[in-house]
């Protein structure tokens, strides 16, 4: 015989996020055991990345058009690797 279990949707919501979260320590946890630990990125708005470089948004765009810089697409936004971009500077 099996019970039912009710839950309010705050609890299924908070159970869900306990179970990711938990899963995603696993997961961290797995790679940094096997030798595998995950870079963290920090991700920069491109009129941040100007304001790094010193840059304007279409010289920007263009190191990005010609590869000079990786950039990536979220949705309909583009971000670029903070360190990335410092390698960037430091490189000229």
């Amino acid at each position: 015989m099996q019970a039912l279990i009710a839950f309010t949707e705050q609890e299924l919501d908070a159970f869900a996020r306990r179970a990711a979260s938990a899963a995603v320590d696993e997961y961290i946890a797995r790679q940094s055991r096997e030798g595998n630990v995950p870079m963290v990125q920090e991700l920069i708005t491109r009129k941040e990345a100007c304001h790094l470089l010193k840059c304007s948004l279409p010289t920007l765009d263009s190191l990005i058009k010609t590869g000079q810089l990786k950039s990536i697409n979220i949705g309909r936004s583009i971000k670029l690797n903070a360190h990335v971009v410092n390698d960037f500077i430091n490189m000229k």
